[in-house]
């Protein structure tokens, strides 16, 4: 499965249930931040197979990530708010 990073996914299992956006993949494993709890500094580990991508992409989070800029909290909040 590949996720490309910047992609908005749900997680569907395990205690972090909830919309997150991908920041790192790596094999058959993603990390996600949201904003909350958890940051681009601390991302969660997921494996893909786990995970609902909605089809949606942000841009701003792609690039900036490419760029190795940094992503602040509001950023993922901003990019994540049409999903709650």
């Amino acid at each position: 499965m590949d996720i490309p990073i910047g992609s908005v996914v749900y997680s569907e299992n395990g205690r972090n249930k909830g919309y997150f956006v991908v920041v790192k993949t790596e094999k058959d494993f993603v990390y996600l931040a949201n904003g909350k709890s958890r940051t681009i500094e601390n991302p969660k580990k997921k494996k893909a197979k786990h995970i609902k991508t909605t089809g949606e992409k942000s841009e701003i989070v792609a690039e900036r990530l490419s760029q190795n800029l940094k992503v602040g909290k509001e950023t993922l909040k901003k990019v994540l708010q049409p999903f709650k």
